[in-house]
């Protein structure tokens, strides 16, 4: 059993990555899609050390005005957004609301739940 614990391990493979096929895309949801605003991403380096991937720009002014809306029973996110674009004449996308609003999950609308809808002309 001693010299069993002398003999060196065996070397592991390299991890070699699963080819996708072209035209999948694995992990990309419809706010992702939809260029919704989130944060950077982090990548990890060899040397162990994290950096920023890129820096994510704002697509809403720091001080921009905003409508607070009530989210009503079966409202959808993309149906709040198409009426105050159509009544306000707006040109709100989904990542100007999931920007004013970092804690919404456009899957899990809350009724009763206010939410800012900003003003994008």
């Amino acid at each position: 059993l001693k010299r069993l614990a002398e003999i060196p391990a065996p070397a592991l493979p390299p991890e070699t990555e699963k080819a996708e096929k072209p035209g999948k895309k694995r992990g990309v949801t419809k706010a992702a899609a939809d260029g919704a605003a989130r944060p950077a991403q982090v990548e990890q380096s060899k040397g162990g050390t994290n950096a920023p991937a890129a820096e994510v720009k704002p697509a809403l002014p720091a001080d921009y005005e905003f409508y607070e809306h009530t989210i009503a029973e079966g409202q959808t996110l993309g149906e709040i957004i198409a009426e105050y674009n159509k009544a306000y004449t707006l040109k709100v996308r989904l990542k100007h609301v999931l920007e004013a609003n970092p804690k919404l999950n456009p899957n899990r609308m809350v009724v009763g739940k206010k939410i800012r809808i900003p003003v994008v002309k």
